[in-house]
């Protein structure tokens, strides 16, 4: 009982994302990760040159606007 009451709860334990705010850039995100997944995990592409097309492709996309607005709903 004492250990029990003594757990730290996560700050995000029962968090619920809106994710209103940044539909059109989920959007993007989803499509993106589509087009260069599957050739990435099934290893049909050079990882070397394409890992780095697919983050500049998640930048372009909004990936650090979807970040910042989970990050501002955390209150972080």
């Amino acid at each position: 009982m004492e250990y029990n009451e003594s757990a730290i709860t996560a700050p995000h334990n029962g968090f619920t994302f809106d994710n209103a705010p940044v539909e059109s850039e989920i959007a993007a995100l989803t499509s993106t990760v589509e087009e260069y997944a599957k050739a990435l995990e099934t290893g049909m592409v050079d990882p070397d040159e394409n890992i780095p097309k697919f983050q500049k492709a998640l930048e372009d996309n909004g990936v650090n606007t979807l970040l910042e607005e989970i990050a501002a709903q955390l209150g972080k």
